[in-house]
């Protein structure tokens, strides 16, 4: 925390925002066999509790009776609740509800002076990354990090003057909901990405031009090894070759970090029949991935799981890149792809895609189809990364709102609004007060006991109960 405050603001903890009436507990200790699916009373669980926001997820609840004998905190509307574990550890929200709910021992409940303190402003503040990185230096656990409420209290935080706390919380929260509509507009934008791919596609296929059999077409179309290998190893060793498989296709690219290797013994029963070559259309043709397509990166000898289908395109008629995007479109997809069986495992077989039928127009326009559409892809591409670089920006704007916010200058400070060292010795003396109150019932009440004591050892000594 700076160490210059701003004018009026005074460095505290929580339990010095909790006057007479507030509270500053751990939920509690309520196990499963005191729970009732039938109850009145709520649970509200750790999954409740969002970063500034009551995600409402759970559904357990117990009945009034076990509440009351286990003498439960029950909850008010906006009560702060602080979550004791992760994840995140420490996110914080305003608890929405109204009726009979309790909480669980590892939420914190935060009821501050109503009068002194702005709910919503202490809870961004516990939500704020400088109080967050204060929770995980005093996070204890070696399995599963929790932070103590007892350590919750010990995180100092600077306090402005409610007029200003109130100022912070609507500039704040007006802030957050420009950002909710940038980031709903933001959202759109993947999905506009995909479209206008989409698009692209349909559009360079949709041409009433000769169709032809992929088979006519090629020189190869196969499938690789329908056993599996009986070692596969996760590096690659002396005189192994790389294995893959459908989960290493995706659309116009091949994902490696999931790659294995195969010993030379179980590749020479493959290759022979089944040989990409660098640039070769390799197709999945079972599974949830069916369908996808890209060309062969490898530049080396492979082995192919009989999962990916291997198309080996005659490049005197069919370019290899022209029947990859013509896949990719809709119009293709559905050519190679509607004709799946299967039940548990969908799969297109190796007949059905030689018999496939593609648009073949000569050999120099699927060359200029590919230029424009790889043209285009690149542009979207270009936007995408734009999108990414935003995206990182916009969803890091919450944590700077705040960071801005708890340094003072977010909003204007005002003469009028006076200290929060008065605000303190406000909540202070109204805790003073309290206990004092609270003794002298004790006293009064102790001192009525012992006079009615004293008067009833009276009245039996006159009746003549006892002897003098």
């Amino acid at each position: 925390m700076e160490k210059e405050l701003p004018k009026g603001w005074v460095e505290t903890n929580i339990s010095s925002l909790v006057d007479d009436t507030g509270l500053f507990k751990d939920g509690d200790w309520v196990e499963s066999k005191d729970q009732d699916p039938n109850g009145n009373v709520r649970l509200i669980q750790l999954a409740d509790i969002g970063l500034g926001n009551f995600r409402d997820k759970s559904q357990r609840f117990l009945n009034q009776e076990t509440a009351e004998r286990l003498n439960c905190n029950f909850l008010e509307q906006n009560d702060i609740l602080v979550a004791r574990m992760p994840d995140p550890i420490g996110r914080s929200c305003l608890f929405p509800l109204k009726g009979e709910n309790v909480t669980v021992v590892d939420v914190a409940i935060i009821r501050p002076s109503k009068k002194h303190i702005n709910y919503k402003w202490l809870s961004h503040w516990i939500n704020s990354p400088v109080f967050h990185k204060n929770i995980s230096e005093l996070a204890s656990g070696s399995t599963r990090k929790r932070i103590s409420r007892r350590n919750l209290d010990k995180i100092p935080f600077p306090l402005p003057p409610r007029a200003e706390q109130d100022r912070i919380v609507a500039k704040v929260d007006a802030l957050m909901a420009q950002h909710a509509a940038i980031q709903q507009a933001m959202e759109r934008i993947p999905q506009l990405l995909k479209d206008f791919r989409q698009q692209v596609l349909n559009q360079s296929f949709e041409r009433n031009i000769e169709r032809v059999a992929l088979e006519d077409c090629c020189h190869k179309i196969q499938d690789g090894a329908h056993h599996s290998p009986k070692y596969v190893s996760p590096i690659r060793e002396k005189n192994m070759f790389p294995y893959v498989t459908s989960k290493n296709i995706r659309n116009d690219y091949m994902k490696l970090d999931t790659l294995t290797y195969v010993n030379e013994d179980f590749h020479n029963t493959i290759y022979p029949r089944c040989s990409p070559e660098f640039g070769d259309v390799l197709l999945t043709k079972d599974g949830a991935s069916t369908g996808n397509v890209t060309l062969n990166e490898f530049d080396e000898p492979i082995s192919l799981l009989s999962s990916v289908c291997l198309i080996k395109t005659d490049k005197k008629k069919l370019i290899p890149a022209y029947l990859k995007y013509f896949i990719q479109s809709s119009i293709g997809f559905s050519e190679f792809t509607g004709k799946m069986t299967g039940t548990a495992i969908k799969r297109v077989v190796l007949k059905k895609i030689k018999k496939a039928t593609i648009p073949l127009p000569s050999v120099p326009e699927q060359q200029e189809i590919v230029r424009r559409v790889e043209s285009l892809f690149e542009k979207a591409t270009a936007i995408e990364q734009r999108y990414e670089q935003l995206k990182l920006q916009i969803d890091s704007l919450p944590q700077a709102i705040l960071h801005k916010a708890f340094k003072g200058e977010l909003v204007e400070q005002l003469d009028s609004d006076g200290s929060a060292v008065e605000l303190l010795e406000q909540i202070k003396n109204l805790k003073s007060n309290s206990n004092l109150n609270k003794k002298s019932k004790a006293k009064s009440k102790s001192k009525s006991k012992f006079k009615n004591k004293i008067n009833v050892s009276s009245s039996a000594v006159e009746s003549g109960y006892v002897q003098e």
